[in-house]
């Protein structure tokens, strides 16, 4: 065994110590080294802006608010949120799509009302936490009707866990949805 082992650390040392490697000629492949033949550049190709075209940069006198940017940024991810709830209800109405995008909106509009309790707020925030309590409404109804409209008759709850009703309940919600969504927009804080 150990003759083995002495045998290909041989052979492997002969293999590196071989030196082969690249042998003949290079391709020319016409770049010449003489930097003589460089053309040197002239005045008149240089273009010279005049004094009016230079752009003389003016510092912002108006302070940053950066309270009121994160705001816009999440007011914006909210509305974008409810943005996908309306469509839910206009396309597919998807039971698991609808609760999963209620629950992203009520997180988000918990950790907007948490966040941020300014005054120039309070409408966007008031306005934001009523379109989400009637989300939580409509999931809640929705889920009751998943969970206890094989078990109940028609004529003791008076239709109230019937699929008419709800798809009326749905698209009633969906046009008041549409109007908070074009109110909160308008509003400027």
């Amino acid at each position: 065994m150990k003759k083995i082992f002495i045998f290909i650390l041989f052979i492997s040392i002969s293999f590196v110590l071989g030196g082969s490697g690249y042998k003949g000629t290079l391709p020319d492949l016409g770049i010449s080294k003489d930097n003589s033949k460089t053309k040197p550049v002239e005045k008149t190709e240089l273009e010279i802006l005049p004094l009016d075209k230079l752009t003389i940069p003016i510092k912002n006198t108006k302070p940053i608010d950066k309270i009121g940017d994160k705001y816009t940024q999440d007011l914006g991810e909210a509305i974008k949120q409810l943005e996908r709830i309306k469509e839910i209800l206009d396309n597919n109405k998807s039971f698991k799509n609808f609760v999963a995008a209620a629950n992203v909106l009520d997180l988000t509009t918990t950790n907007i009302l948490n966040e941020f309790h300014q005054e120039r707020f309070a409408k966007s925030n008031k306005l934001l936490d009523d379109i989400n309590y009637d989300t939580q409404q409509i999931k809640t109804y929705w889920i009751q009707i998943n969970k206890n409209a094989p078990y109940v008759s028609h004529y003791k709850t008076k239709g109230a866990y019937s699929g008419e009703n709800l798809n009326k309940q749905l698209n009633n919600f969906s046009r008041v949805l549409g109007h908070a969504i074009r109110e909160i927009k308008s509003i400027n804080f």
